[in-house]
């Protein structure tokens, strides 16, 4: 813990329990103080990997569903259109207009044209 996060938990340290100097503190008494924090001290968060706060990860879910569940209802919603962006993702950092996994095609002999490309690829490879 020390190696990944050590200003975070001088931070901790000192908020919570008024310690400026860690090395001071036993080991084990260190630990138990550690384990002791709350799930959003610094620490904790930084080991967790989220970039946002359990609290605010929870409630940007909440809203997302809350306005696909709106969004469902409508025109759109029913079209498959304009589904709306989701506010978690954009918090986590995350892409969420990545490029597809799938392949489409606009017609049959499309299709028809890569499958004999695919086939031709691994009869030859």
């Amino acid at each position: 813990m020390l190696g990944r996060c050590k200003d975070e938990l001088i931070c901790d340290m000192a908020e919570t329990y008024h310690i400026f100097d860690y090395k001071s503190v036993p080991v084990p008494l260190l630990a138990t103080l550690v384990s002791g924090l709350r799930e959003d001290s610094r620490v904790k968060s930084r080991l967790s990997g989220l970039p946002i706060s359990m609290n605010l990860f929870f409630m940007s879910a909440i809203y997302d569903k809350l306005a696909w569940l709106q969004w469902a209802k409508t025109e759109d919603g029913s079209k498959g259109r304009n589904m709306p962006e989701s506010i978690t993702a954009k918090l986590m950092n995350l892409d969420t207009k990545q490029d597809s996994q799938y392949e489409t095609f606009e017609t049959g002999e499309d299709f028809l044209k890569a499958w004999k490309q695919i086939i031709g690829e691994k009869q030859d490879g």
